[in-house]
Parts: structure tokens; C-alpha cells; sequence
């Protein structure tokens, strides 16, 4: 079921230590296109909160969760509005940054499809655990806005959409808007900037830990994984803002 394998992906964030940096955690469940009646869909949402709480909850840290509900189906529109609006509220945006990652690979409503995904494994490993490689690259380089799995190198682009950005960047990335086609928000929102490009700006994990091992072939995030390319009814995403840095 959904719930075990939300408790999995962010039990294992849990335990790399990333709930201990100070931070503000905030979670959009997704929602839309849900058959049933609104008693079912708030039963679902409940069990959501509940999992995710259960699952980062530790007494030694006294982190509240930010919970927000989005009833409409535009993909990616409202965690991605999220960010872009909690970016806007840094006070010392080039010493903040801020982490989005999402639910999605992982479930797409068979009731077979049981284990994580190959992809969602490795892109929460990659992008999430591993995060004190990912805040000491944005300590050591300060042209670094973007940073996560694999980037568009000639673009901010970050594919997979699990990705850090630095508050500063993302104060000058437009407002996202809801958009019909899926893929607008993983290939457009982070590259509709009005920030000139800058030398060393954007990398992904792949490229700075392992491009340079002998026999390096480059991961991938598309195999089939019993219907992954199918947007799931029911998802979260997660944003956590980082400061300072």
C-alpha cells in the first residue's frame, strides 16, 4: 500500500539526519482525480498526515510540519508554488536554500505495485540523504543555484525534479501556473529565470561525485517500473528550507 512506501522513502530521509539541520518542513498532498465521495477523500488525507508524521516524527526535534491539501490535479503546480513562495520570504536569500522532493515514482494506484521504485530510490539517496555533500557545495561555491540529480548543464533545468536551489535564485524564477502538460514543471519552472547565467551555476550529484570514476556510466530514472510514467492519483511533495548556509 501507498502508506508503506511513503513511511519507507521518509523514514530513510529521517535517518541520514536530515530533520536535525534547522529548517521549516512543509508537505502538499496532492489529491486530484481521486474517485469517491469527499468522506473517502478525507479519510485518505488523514492517513497521509499521519504517515508522514509518524514516519519524521522524532522527540529530539520538536519539527512541526507544514501541511497544505490541493483538491485540483495540475501536477506539480502547488508544491513548486510552495518553494517559489517560501523563497520569496527569505530575508538573506543567498544563505538560504531550499530542498523539493516529491512522491512520485513510487506509486501509481495498483494495488500490486508494492515496492519503491528502482528511480525513487536513487533519486532519494542521491538528492536527499546524501544532503551534507549537497549544502557544503552551495558553502563552497556561491555561484551554485541549483543543484540535484542530474541538471540540463546549459540550463537550470534539474531532471526528476528532486533538487536544492538557493533562495536567492529562486526569488528570480517566475511564478509557476498551472499548466496541462506534466512535463512544463520539470522542464520549465526552475529555467524561467531572470538571472543572468553564471560560471559554475549549475551541476548535478552525478556529474560532481562520480562522472570522474573510471567506467562511470551515468544512472538512469526511466526504466520501467511497473507504470511509473503515470502521474499517481495520490502524491506528496515535500519542501524543506534550509538556513543559513
Amino acid at each position: 500500500m501507498w502508506q508503506e512506501l511513503v513511511y519507507e522513502q521518509l523514514s530513510a530521509a529521517k535517518a541520514s539526519n536530515l530533520f536535525q539541520l534547522e529548517h521549516e518542513f512543509h508537505v502538499t498532498i496532492n489529491v486530484g482525480n481521486i474517485p469517491g465521495d469527499l468522506n473517502y477523500i478525507h479519510d485518505l488525507v488523514n492517513k497521509a498526515v499521519n504517515t508522514i508524521q509518524n514516519a519524521t516524527y522524532d522527540e529530539t526535534m520538536k519539527h512541526t510540519i507544514n501541511f497544505s491539501i490541493d483538491y485540483d490535479m495540475h501536477y506539480e503546480y502547488a508544491g513548486l508554488r510552495k518553494v517559489w513562495g517560501l523563497a520569496k520570504e527569505c530575508t538573506t536569500p543567498s544563505r538560504c536554500v531550499l530542498l523539493y522532493f516529491h512522491s512520485k515514482n513510487m506509486w501509481n494506484g495498483r494495488s500490486e505495485h508494492t515496492a519503491r521504485s528502482v528511480a525513487n530510490k536513487l533519486l532519494t539517496t542521491t538528492v536527499v540523504e546524501d544532503f551534507q555533500f549537497i549544502i557544503q557545495q552551495f558553502h563552497l561555491n556561491r555561484n551554485l543555484s541549483t543543484l540535484g540529480f542530474a541538471s540540463g548543464c546549459l540550463t537550470p533545468v534539474q531532471y526528476f525534479n528532486f533538487w536544492w536551489a538557493r533562495g536567492e535564485y529562486l526569488q528570480t524564477v517566475g511564478e509557476p501556473v498551472k499548466s496541462e502538460d506534466r512535463f512544463w514543471y520539470e522542464y520549465s519552472f526552475l529555467g524561467n529565470s531572470t538571472a543572468p547565467r553564471r560560471e559554475n551555476d549549475v551541476f548535478g550529484v552525478c556529474e560532481l561525485k562520480y562522472s570522474h570514476m573510471p567506467n562511470f556510466k551515468f544512472p538512469s530514472c526511466t526504466e520501467d517500473d511497473g507504470g511509473s510514467s503515470l502521474y499517481a492519483n495520490y502524491c506528496f511533495h515535500a519542501v524543506l528550507k534550509y538556513l543559513p548556509i
